[in-house]
This record gives structure tokens, C-alpha cells and sequence, in this order.
């Protein structure tokens, strides 16, 4: 007999409005589509069982890995998780017609845009790339489950962080094979070059000696096994989506993820910056990490279906990467010209840049940092400076004994906190994360004492 298992979603109830969804497509044997602010999930399931309950179950079972994968896929599209959390009606029984779709063509509106092309193309990978897709798409909808459901990103983002990881770790497994091949075709060139201008063999003697020393030079070079980073950022070149910017960002993902995945103490026991979490949490102190790592997640996975869905965000998130440390490097030593900090750039290196490197930095760049600062601040004019950028800078940037440089930081400080213009709610809680980092504030909150009384 067939039955079929239909699950219901009032869009209007979930904790995300979505209700601007319209859709209608099935998948093998599963319809979805959209009915007076309802999603609604249907799929026909053969059974020789007899017993309700039993019968129950069964059907329960069978449509729960199909529901789930066309689940992920509309929260893919939208950006808004939706799970089986969210059902807010089911029932099984034998094949009706009772409630058909208005429509039988396949189509997806979002917010008023046709993304139709972009369902179907991840609909295809689905059938011939199967679990891979289904993987990486219930990942990054877990991921974003797991930070929409927590309040201020306090309690969930560090098992977030890592679901992000899984997909980045999934992709780059796709391109193993063609980094093999660019990593040996690299060791054929090495060593054919450096034999021809060394040896007197023969051709012949001299590629028998190649194959003979690239196993030990690729162990010198390599290693036996592809780092994880190497692999992702060939991923990511091969997408196009690597450029030094980025390659730095992965780089603290990394350090970040191996801080969660293998644990690391507790550094400060003292205080802690708002939003206050309830646990110790290792990812808080870098949690500007957490949005562009989602929006990377996904448009790997866009890029990797053909799609150009996240292609916008993404564009629109790079701008606020951290520069490298090289790039900043240049920087404070005068190399990168017709360069203004205190506006957009291609380096994006911006007073806050400065900030998040000095507080990280040794002295001596620390003095460079401050020179630097002066310099520019003595050529724009102050009514045209970012004030809610350059407040964090200022504020650790107080203590300076350079009268001339003092002067105007002291006006940007009382500025931002007279006017409110700073990243946080209140202007003291920037000394709460500097302290929850071990950055000892005393001295800097006379000074701002003394400032603003």
C-alpha cells in the first residue's frame, strides 16, 4: 500500500519571519510547496505494514531523511534556519489529493527574487552528488540553527564554528586530487630544472632520477599528507575566492577552530566582556570571526554547486577582513601610497585594523603604531574623521606621552562618549574586553577619567 507523510510549517511562527517565501518542487518522491503563509512538506512511502502504530513509525522514519534535505536546502536559499523544530502539524495515511498546490511549476521566490535557477542547480547536485550535498547544507543549516537559537552568540557559536569547519573540511577533500596532481607536475619542474643545470646524464638517466628523489623532496617540501589549510586555500583559489585578505582570515579560523576542537584554559578568571556568556566560551575574544566564517561557509558551497547565491554578501563582508599583519607592516612603513585609512580602501586597513593589530603586537611596533597615528591624524581634518572607528584606538592610544598627538586624541575621546559614538553599548565596555584579554587598563581609565570629568 502507499501512504504518504505530510508535515506542515506555518511560516508567520517561526522565529525568523520567512513568510515571503513562495515555492513549489519536488524531489524524487517529496512535493513541497507554499500555501497561505504555510510550507508544506509531502511524500508518498510504500508499506505492507498493518499495525497503526507500527505503520506509524515506519513512515516517520522514511520521510524524516528527505525532510530534512529539502529543509536545508530552502534554508540554504533563504538564509533563514528552518528544521523539524518548526513543524507545527503532521499526519500519515493513504495517498489523497485532498490538498493540491495552485501550482505545478517549479519556482522559488524569496523577498520577491526568482531564485528558481539556483534551487534547481542545487537540486541536481543533490541527485548526483548525494551526501556530499546533503552534508555540507545540513552542516551550515545546523550551524546557523545553533546561532540563531542563541542568545547573543554567547552559548552555541563555539559548536557553530566547528559545523562551519565540517563544510570547509568536506570541500576541500573535492580538490585533493587535482592539488596531488598540481604538487607532483610542481616536483617534475623542480627537479628536472635543478638536474638539467647540475647533471651530464642523459635525458633518460635524468628522469629515472627524478622519479627516484621526488618521493624524499615531496617529504622535505610537503610532507606525506596535505595540510587541511593547504587544501581549503586551493579550494578557495580554484573558486576564486583567495586573495591575501582572505588567506590571512582563514589562517586565525584555524587557530580558532584548533583552540575549540582541542581545548584551551581558561586565561582570565577575573572579569568578562559583555554580552556576558554563561560558560567560559573559547571563541568569544574573536567573535568578529563568526559572521564572515558564515557567509565564507556558504559561498563555498555556492561556488562549489555553480550558484551565485552569498556571492553578494560575501563581497559586501570582505570589506571588514582584517588586513594581514604584512599588509599592516607596509603600511606603518610609508610602502603602500595613495592610501587614506580613514576611508574605504583595497587594503582594508582602517583604524579599528590598527587597533585589533596593537593590541596583539610587540613594543616596538607599538611606537610605530603611535607614529604613524599622529601622522595621519595631523593631516585630516578632525570633522571628517570616523569617530566610531577610531574611538577603540583612541582609548588605547591615551596613555602617549606625545603632547601633540594626545591633543587630539583627548577630543576624539570625549567626542565619542558625549556623542555615543562607539561599537558598544556603553562606552566603559571596551575595558571590560581589554581586560578579559589580559590588556591591563588601569592607567588607560584614569586618563579617560580625567577626559571626560
Amino acid at each position: 500500500m502507499k501512504f504518504e507523510r505530510q508535515y506542515t510549517f506555518d511560516l508567520t511562527e517561526i522565529e525568523s519571519d520567512i513568510s515571503e517565501l513562495s515555492c513549489y518542487f519536488t524531489f524524487e518522491n517529496a512535493e513541497v510547496f507554499t500555501q497561505e503563509n504555510k510550507l508544506i512538506f509531502k511524500e508518498k512511502v510504500e508499506s505492507d505494514e498493518i499495525k497503526t502504530f507500527e505503520l506509524s513509525v515506519e513512515v516517520a522514519a522514511k520521510t524524516r531523511p528527505k525532510l530534512i534535505a529539502l529543509l536545508d536546502v530552502i534554508s540554504f536559499l533563504t538564509g533563514i534556519s528552518i528544521t523539524t523544530y518548526d513543524v507545527s502539524s503532521s499526519s500519515f495515511g493513504l495517498v489523497d489529493d485532498e490538498m493540491l498546490p495552485i501550482s505545478k511549476e517549479v519556482n522559488f521566490f524569496y523577498e520577491g527574487v526568482d531564485i528558481t535557477n539556483d534551487l534547481n542547480k542545487i537540486l541536481d547536485f543533490l541527485t548526483k552528488d548525494k551526501f556530499l550535498i546533503a552534508s555540507i547544507l545540513d552542516k551550515w543549516n545546523k550551524a546557523n540553527y545553533l546561532l540563531q537559537s542563541d542568545d547573543s552568540s554567547v552559548l552555541l557559536v563555539d559548536e557553530a564554528i566547528l559545523n562551519y569547519f565540517h563544510i570547509f573540511e568536506l570541500l576541500s577533500d573535492t580538490v585533493k586530487k587535482d592539488y596531488e596532481l598540481r604538487i607532483e607536475n610542481e616536483l617534475n619542474i623542480l627537479l628536472k630544472n635543478f638536474l638539467n643545470k647540475i647533471s651530464f646524464d642523459t635525458d633518460e638517466v635524468i628522469n629515472s632520477k627524478i622519479q627516484e628523489k621526488k618521493k624524499v623532496t615531496r617529504e622535505i617540501l610537503v610532507g606525506s599528507f596535505l595540510p587541511f589549510k593547504d587544501k581549503f586555500k586551493f579550494f578557495l583559489e580554484t573558486t576564486e575566492l583567495f586573495d591575501e585578505n582572505t588567506s590571512f582570515f582563514v589562517d586565525n579560523l584555524i587557530k580558532l577552530r584548533n583552540s575549540i576542537a582541542h581545548g584551551r584554559m581558561v586565561y582570565n578568571m577575573d572579569i568578562m566582556a559583555y554580552p556576558l556568556p554563561p560558560f567560559y566560551n573559547t571563541s568569544f575574544r574573536d567573535r568578529e570571526l563568526v559572521t564572515p566564517l558564515t557567509i565564507l561557509a556558504a559561498v563555498s558551497i555556492s561556488k562549489y554547486i555553480g550558484i551565485n547565491s552569498w556571492h553578494y554578501e560575501w563581497e559586501e563582508v570582505k570589506l571588514l577582513l582584517q588586513p594581514s599583519d604584512t599588509v599592516i607592516k607596509k603600511y606603518l612603513n610609508n610602502d603602500l601610497l595613495d592610501f587614506n585609512i580613514n576611508a574605504v580602501n583595497d587594503f582594508n586597513i582602517s583604524w579599528y585594523s590598527l587597533y585589533r593589530f596593537y593590541i596583539r603586537c610587540n613594543n616596538n611596533m607599538k611606537i610605530n603604531i603611535e607614529k604613524k597615528v599622529k601622522q595621519e591624524l595631523t593631516i585630516i581634518p578632525f570633522e571628517e574623521l570616523l569617530i566610531e572607528n577610531i574611538y577603540d584606538l583612541a582609548i588605547i592610544l591615551c596613555t602617549t606621552q606625545d603632547k601633540e598627538l594626545f591633543s587630539i586624541i583627548r577630543k576624539i575621546i570625549k567626542t565619542a562618549i558625549e556623542q555615543n559614538k562607539y561599537l558598544y553599548g556603553n562606552y566603559k565596555d571596551i575595558f571590560y574586553y581589554l581586560e578579559s584579554i589580559n590588556f591591563n587598563t588601569k592607567k588607560i581609565q584614569e586618563v579617560v577619567k580625567d577626559i571626560i570629568s
